[in-house]
Formats: C-alpha cells, sequence, structure tokens
C-alpha cells in the first residue's frame, strides 16, 4: 500500500512541530520580534529574560510579555543547529520578522575575553543541518540592518565588544586543537554551534535575524571560564537583546 499524504509532508510535519513548541499558546497575538537563546540551556537563565517584561505570561517554550510597551517573545533555550532550524521554521510560519539570538562563544582571536561580546556577521557553516536546506555555497549571514543596530547599540554601552566572523560547528567535543589554530589564523573570531544555521535558514524563509554571543572561554589563547566577567557579559548580552527588539 503506498503512502499518499494529504497534503506535501514538509508542512505536515512543520503543523506538528508548531504543536510541540507552542501548542498553549494563542497564535493570533504571537510577537513579531522573538529571542532566541542559544546553547546548552544549562548555562542560560530563563528568569533574566523575563525579568526585563512587563505583563508577561510563560508557556511551556516562550514567556510573552511587553519591553516599554513592545510586544517581544522570550524563547527557552535551543541547542545545536536541528533544535534551531526547527524552531525558526515555526516562527517563520507565525509571522515573526525579527529573530535576535543570545548565545555563547570560545574567542579564537588572543584580544577577545571571557565575558566579551562577539557579534557574528558571517558563519562558517561547519553543520549538518543547514545544508539540508541549501547548498553549502550559500552564506550564512546577519541581516545588515539587523546587525547595524546590533553595533551601534553595543557601541554606546562601555562593555568590551567585537564584530566578526564565526566557525559554526555541530561537534562541540571535535573541536581540535588543530581545527582552532586553523579558524585562528585565519581571522575568525570565535566558535559557536548555531549561528550559521540560524542565519541560512532565517534568510530562506525572510526573517530579519542577529546574534549577540558571549565569549565563555577562549580556546586559542588557553583562557578558560571566570564566572564574574561571565556573569557580566550575559547581563550585556541580554540588556542588549532587549534595546534591539524595542528598535524592530
Amino acid at each position: 500500500m503506498s503512502f499518499s499524504p494529504k497534503k506535501d509532508w514538509r508542512y505536515q510535519i512543520q503543523d506538528i512541530a508548531r504543536g510541540w513548541l507552542f501548542s498553549d499558546v494563542n497564535i493570533d497575538s504571537f510577537p513579531k520580534t522573538v529571542i532566541l537563546p542559544l546553547e546548552n540551556p544549562d548555562l542560560h537563565d530563563h528568569s533574566l529574560f523575563v525579568s526585563q517584561l512587563s505583563e508577561s505570561k510563560t508557556y511551556r517554550c516562550i514567556s510573552i510579555g511587553k519591553y516599554q510597551d513592545h510586544l517581544v517573545g522570550v524563547l527557552k533555550s535551543k541547542f545545536g543547529a536541528p533544535a534551531v532550524a526547527m524552531t525558526i521554521d515555526v516562527l517563520a510560519s507565525l509571522g515573526v520578522t525579527n529573530i535576535i539570538g543570545v548565545g555563547f562563544c570560545g574567542g579564537l582571536q588572543e584580544y577577545i575575553q571571557c565575558g566579551d561580546i562577539v557579534l557574528p556577521l558571517a558563519c562558517i557553516r561547519d553543520d549538518g543541518t543547514s545544508v539540508r536546506y541549501v547548498a553549502e555555497a550559500y552564506p550564512a549571514v546577519a541581516d545588515i540592518y539587523s546587525l547595524d543596530i546590533l553595533r551601534n547599540l553595543a557601541a554606546a554601552t562601555h562593555h568590551p565588544w567585537h564584530c566578526g566572523l564565526v566557525w559554526s560547528t555541530d561537534a562541540v567535543l571535535l573541536e581540535t586543537s588543530d581545527l582552532v589554530e586553523y579558524w585562528s589564523s585565519r581571522g575568525v573570531s570565535g566558535v559557536d554551534m548555531e549561528s550559521g544555521a540560524l542565519f541560512t535558514i532565517a534568510r530562506l524563509l525572510g526573517v530579519r535575524t542577529a546574534v549577540i554571543l558571549v565569549a565563555s572561554d577562549n580556546p586559542a589563547s588557553g583562557q578558560e571560564m571566570e564566572p564574574d566577567k561571565l556573569s557580566a557579559g550575559i547581563a550585556a548580552a541580554v540588556s542588549l537583546s532587549f534595546e534591539f527588539a524595542k528598535k524592530t
């Protein structure tokens, strides 16, 4: 017996994924701008984001509220390219127009210290998910309008920040010293797990996106995580993400 779905399976599974994420949310009042925490959920304190919202309500996978009269959604953290890809796909289907990622990276230039902000201009796509959406030669680039907003906001703070290329890889435990040296020597600023997929898939789906990364350590220099500096960086990143949301 042949399998003949009533509609394209691509859209059936999208509907299923929408239910996984947002079955408890009234999608008719879904925000147009969403903050998407990236990386290991154990490193994110969701309450740091929610504390910025007024009139907020927390659902299974998202908190929605107002930041200075602007409706904003804050998702629960998504770890790795597959989870990020599914989330972007569903958000785009719900009419979201702006996504700001907030995550972590390892610094790959010696001048990048633990707690510094890194704003990815573009990414080396080294994940296994985004290539299912489009050929590997397709560039993973931040939305320039969104990145300009972030650069101006970052420049108005006293927190150290950098803008550059990021190596975005799935295999976090295969970040060998040879690969770190290879990308560092080619001027890459940091390494993360999600930005490449986020930029690629969001652009394909017509969603503006930019990312704020906090350097958690520096594999190139050997600097390990320093909790106080990391906490300061996280606070700066959260603040930047909401100021960005206010301008979209």
